[in-house]
């Protein structure tokens, strides 16, 4: 049986780490960005300390590998900024320069909010989702080539979440590398 979720979304850290990496970058964040750096940093996480920052299961979407519940809360925002113009309380939305709307961060977050392994994992996300331009980035989700795209693709074909104990053996495999401690703490 496939391993999808180590923990539920948790929508107070999904606010709190889009939050920190928009105000440390300084940069307006698209949901397509959210999600995927949302993805890469419960993985990275993951894979050095056995659990996500943040949580959920992760689906095998057309454009990728998305937490179906982020997703949706996104939605959300965006759908009652359109019918009555009310922000969400830790982010606002600015005038996107692409058909997608952008969010600014309105939530200060302090980086001791987060352990060092969290910061990390959320850094390696960040230059791992936004070095990427949208080809770049699609080719990568779902690539047979890396280990994430390799894990998509099996859930894909399956019709299921992606299994975690597969990414990590898929991240080991292409590293070169082994965390049985971590398959360990996967499992409780």
């Amino acid at each position: 049986m496939a391993l999808s979720q180590l923990l539920p979304f948790n929508e107070n850290r999904f606010d709190a780490c889009m939050a920190y990496l928009a105000k440390k970058h300084q940069r307006l964040l698209t949901k397509y960005d959210m999600v995927k750096l949302h993805v890469m940093t419960d993985i990275f996480h993951v894979v050095e300390q056995g659990k996500p920052v943040i949580g959920g299961s992760i689906s095998a979407w057309t454009f990728g590998p998305v937490v179906e519940k982020a997703f949706n809360r996104l939605t959300w925002w965006e759908k009652r900024y359109i019918e009555s113009g009310a922000e969400p309380e830790s982010f606002r939305f600015a005038d996107g320069e692409g058909r997608y709307p952008e969010f600014d961060a309105k939530l200060d977050v302090d980086e001791q909010e987060f352990s060092k392994t969290e910061l990390d994992a959320m850094e390696a996300a960040w230059m791992c989702v936004m070095s990427k331009n949208w080809k770049e980035s699609q080719e990568y989700f779902h690539s047979t080539r890396n280990f994430i795209g390799r894990a998509w693709n099996n859930a894909q074909k399956q019709v299921r979440d992606l299994d975690w104990e597969e990414i990590v053996a898929n991240f080991e495999e292409e590293n070169g590398l082994t965390h049985p401690a971590v398959k360990t703490l996967m499992r409780f």
